[in-house]
This record gives C-alpha cells, sequence and structure tokens, in this order.
C-alpha cells in the first residue's frame, strides 16, 4: 500500500541495493518495509569499499537532498555511515541537508567505528555535528557519540530482520557469510574445519562473500565457496542450512547471525559487539581466535540432533521477540520524526 503524499519523508543516503555487506541490507530493509507516519526513499551515495564511482554517487546524492523542499521542515536526511571515508562523504551530505533545513537522523553501523573514533575524533565530531538523532547499534558506540556529539541525542537502536513464516528442511550444511577474510575469522574456521574429520564427508561447510584476503582453496574437503551471493540465495543457504558460523573478530550487530537465528539455525559465534546480547542462551559463543573452542562448538552440534533443534528453536523465538520488523518499525518512525520541528510533525 502507498503511503499518502503528505506524510513526513525520509531519505536514505548510503549503500543499498544489490550489494554486499551488512550496512547495505540493513538499508534494503528499511526501504522494503511499510510505514505508517513517514514515507521512504533512498539514494545510494556508494557501493561500499572500493567504489570507484564514489564521487559520482555522491554528488548524485546531494542533488537528491537538494531536491526536497529546503526549509518545508517535512523532510528527514537519515545518513547511513560506518567508519574510514563515510565520514567525509556521508558527513559532508550531512550537513548539505542540515543547512538546507531538513531534519538529520546518522545511522551508525560497522565494526570499526570506536577504533577509528579514537583515532579521529576530531573528523567524527565533524560529521556528527550536523545530527539532531544519532542511531548507534553497540554501548561502546552509544557512549563515544554521547562525548563526540554533545547536542545530538544518541539512542541505541537494534538491527532488525523480517522473520519467515516458515523454514524448509534443513540439511547437513553448515554457513559462514560474510567478508572472507581474518577480520570475519575465516582463518580461525578453516583451521577448526581441518581438525574435524570425521565430519567430512558427512556434513558441508559453505563459505560465501566476497574474498577479503583468503583465496577459495578447492583443496579442503566438504567445502563450497561461491563467493559473493545475492542476498536472495544467502537467505536460501541459512534457510538449508542447520548449523550458522560467524568466528569473527569485530562487529557491532551482525545482520547474518539475525538473519540465520530467524531462519531456524543453531548459531556459533564470537564474543564481540553486541553478540552476546543478540545471541544469548540461544546459541554457542566462543572467543575470537579461539580454534579449539570453535572446534568443540562445531563437533557437540554436528553430534547432537537434540542440542542443534533445541538452539534452532529457541533462536527464532528469540528474534520474533526482540528483533522482528514489527516491533523495530515505530521505533524508528519515532526517532526520525524527533528530527522535526515542533508542529511539523503528523
Amino acid at each position: 500500500m502507498t503511503p499518502p503524499a503528505d506524510l513526513p519523508r525520509v531519505l536514505h543516503v548510503g549503500p543499498q541495493g544489490n550489494i554486499a555487506g551488512g550496512m547495505a541490507q540493513v538499508v534494503n530493509a528499511y526501504l522494503s518495509w511499510t510505514y505508517t507516519r513517514v514515507r521512504l526513499d533512498g539514494t545510494r551515495s556508494t557501493k561500499g569499499k572500493g567504489d570507484r564511482l564514489a564521487l559520482f554517487r555522491s554528488t548524485r546524492s546531494a542533488g537528491s537532498i537538494a531536491a526536497l523542499r529546503a526549509g518545508s521542515q517535512r523532510s528527514v536526511v537519515a545518513v547511513h555511515m560506518s567508519q574510514g571515508g563515510s565520514f567525509l562523504r556521508e558527513g559532508g551530505l550531512a550537513r548539505l541537508a542540515h543547512l538546507l533545513g531538513h531534519g538529520v537522523a546518522i545511522h551508525l553501523h560497522g565494526s570499526g567505528f570506536a577504533d577509528f573514533a579514537h583515532r579521529h575524533p576530531s573528523v567524527v565530531r565533524r560529521a556528527l555535528a550536523p545530527a539532531d538523532v544519532v542511531l548507534v547499534l553497540t554501548q561502546e558506540s552509544e557512549r563515544i557519540c554521547r562525548e563526540l556529539a554533545p547536542g545530538a541525542s544518541v539512542v541505541r537502536v537494534p538491527n532488525a530482520v523480517t522473520v519467515p513464516a516458515d523454514v524448509p528442511a534443513k540439511k547437513r550444511t553448515i554457513v559462514f557469510g560474510g567478508a572472507v577474510g581474518h577480520r570475519k575469522g575465516v582463518d580461525v574456521l578453516l583451521e577448526a574445519w581441518n581438525a574435524l574429520s570425521e565430519l567430512h564427508g558427512t556434513w558441508t561447510l559453505v563459505i560465501a562473500g566476497p574474498p577479503d584476503g583468503i583465496a577459495a582453496d578447492s583443496s579442503v574437503p566438504s567445502t563450497r565457496w561461491p563467493g559473493t551471493v545475492p542476498h536472495e540465495e544467502m537467505m536460501m543457504l541459512l534457510n538449508e542450512a542447520s548449523i550458522a558460523v560467524l568466528p569473527s573478530r569485530g562487529e557491532a550487530m551482525p545482520m547474518f547471525v539475525l538473519e540465520a537465528m530467524a531462519r531456524r539455525c543453531a548459531v556459533i559465534a564470537t564474543d564481540v559487539g553486541q553478540v552476546r546480547e543478540v545471541v544469548g542462551e540461544a546459541g554457542m559463543i566462543t572467543d575470537p581466535g579461539d580454534v579449539p573452542g570453535l572446534t568443540d562448538a562445531l563437533r557437540e552440534l554436528t553430534r547432537s540432533d537434540e542440542r542443534r533443534a533445541q538452539l534452532a528453536d529457541a533462536a527464532r523465538e528469540r528474534i520474533q521477540r526482540r528483533h522482528d520488523r514489527e516491533i523495530l518499525v515505530p521505533v524508528l518512525e519515532d526517532h526520525w520524526l524527533s528530527t522535526l520541528k515542533k508542529g511539523s510533525e503528523v
């Protein structure tokens, strides 16, 4: 159903569309959901790391912001940032939106934000200065932003997903999804998998995602390397997977874990960012870089159908209760509308 044309407009600026990365998937999800108090539009300011056309895209996004009714007090620009160049590129777009009189909401993503903020506090302070509200994922990001953006309201808002009504029968597959490299712990996963020779031939490990320093290796037994896959294909992999694994060394609130839990996967992940808060007792948590711990967790879940089913059911229930989109939509609307001048909301 198309929302009424007289509702306040929220323009999302950042990576979006059929590209890799958790931030793009968050923005895609926001743009696909149904709202009752706002209208959503999006403009892609970048395709992510290594985008050679980022300057062109950000210039085009500036045009989209300028096309909003300046000073109408009926438009919100929601700018998505993570770390590094986004604080210059999207930070500039946030300043433009502020100068034109629009409400400005900044959404912070990315596992490396805290480290970047410690190294470049002045860059982060300038980027956040135009914000009326800053939405963050972790306690650490909340603390940093309260210090660096004293003029903005800083709130923690979790990521959310659409929980499918039905999940097909599971197969004996273990799925990893994300950048295939050191930060996501693929080296740890491969070492653990090589130690589990008793599973080779009965279970399959799927390592899906763009290369990030670790190349596909056909010599690893019982392993598939599909490379970068569209979001829909990743969801199909999770629909069939019995176990989802993310042995990352750094995360904020990974969409891969949320999507896996919503699709009734037994999850093994590391104690980074807000992962422990997301998973709770509905999954298994190991330490980053802990090969024996990951090996033991994989062995336990592959050997026990009962334990896998117990965690999978608990995971789906936890996501429905805490991270379903129906819970998040009104929260997002409240925060976006809070950026408008008093009397301009509907």
